[in-house]
C-alpha cells in the first residue's frame, strides 16, 4: 500500500489487490520437530499451542488480611438507607421524553 500512496494511486484498490494474496498454512511443525500436512493435525498442533499459552501455569500469592485490618464495603448500609429514606412514596420515574418503543 505504501507503494500505491507514493504511485499517486487509489489506496482502495491497493488494498483489495493485498486481499488476493491470503497466506495459506499448507505444513507445520510438531513441537519434536516433524512436519504435518494433514488438516486434523494442524488444527490438534494449534489447540494444543493455544491451550499451552493461555493455561494457568503462573501461581500468584493469595493474599490474606489480618485479623486487625477490615475493609470498607463500597456502599454503607447507611448510605443505602438514606437513599430508601429520601425517595417519597408513591413517587413516579421521570419522563425522559424517549419513546419506549424505540
Amino acid at each position: 500500500m505504501a507503494e500505491a500512496a507514493e504511485a499517486g494511486k487509489y489506496i482502495r484498490k491497493a488494498q483489495r489487490g493485498f486481499a488476493n494474496y491470503k497466506t495459506k498454512m499448507i505444513a507445520l511443525r510438531y513441537p519434536d520437530g516433524t512436519l504435518t500436512a494433514s488438516r486434523r493435525a494442524m488444527e490438534k498442533i494449534i489447540h494444543q499451542y493455544y491451550s499451552d499459552l493461555f493455561a494457568n501455569h503462573v501461581l500468584l500469592p493469595s493474599y490474606k488480611l489480618k485479623e486487625d485490618e477490615c475493609v470498607a464495603p463500597l456502599v454503607l448500609p447507611s448510605e443505602i438507607r438514606h437513599a430508601i429514606s429520601s425517595v417519597e412514596k408513591e413517587q413516579h420515574p421521570v419522563q425522559t421524553g424517549l419513546d419506549q418503543n424505540t
